[in-house]
C-alpha cells in the first residue's frame, strides 16, 4: 500500500494550504454590487434604521415598505435615507426621495443599484 506523501501530499492537504479561486470566477457567480448583495445591504439598512429585528429576513423584492411597515412612516424616512447612505457610502439628494422609491424592497433596491452605477 502506498504511503501518503509528506509535506503537502494528498493526505496532508489542509484548508490553510488551499488556494483561493481567482477573483474573476467570483465576479460571474456573485458580482460585487450585484442585486442580491445590494438587497442584503438595503435590508440591513432598514433593519438598523427601523429597529425591526429579524422580521427583515422574511422580506422579498415585493415586500411593501412605506406605509405597510408600522415603523416606516414619514418620520422614519430620514433615518432610512441616512442608514442607506452610510451602508452604501453614497449621497441621496432631497429631490431624489419619492414615495415610489420606498414602495417595495425591490424598488428601493433598484434605486440604490442606479445610484451605485452612476
Amino acid at each position: 500500500m502506498e504511503q501518503p506523501k509528506q509535506n503537502g501530499g494528498p493526505a496532508e492537504i489542509g484548508v490553510a494550504q488551499l488556494r483561493p479561486l481567482p477573483v474573476n470566477i467570483w465576479v460571474n457567480i456573485w458580482p460585487p454590487g450585484g442585486k442580491m448583495q445590494v438587497m442584503t445591504g438595503v435590508k440591513r439598512a432598514l433593519q438598523e434604521a427601523l429597529q425591526i429585528g429579524s422580521r427583515v429576513y422574511s422580506f422579498s423584492e415585493s415586500t411593501a415598505l412605506f406605509g405597510s411597515i408600522p415603523e416606516f412612516d414619514s418620520m422614519a424616512v430620514v433615518t432610512v435615507v441616512t442608514s442607506l447612505e452610510q451602508q452604501f457610502d453614497l449621497q441621496i439628494e432631497d429631490d431624489e426621495i419619492t414615495a415610489e422609491i420606498f414602495e417595495t424592497l425591490g424598488s428601493l433596491t433598484r434605486f440604490i443599484e442606479q445610484k451605485l452605477s452612476s
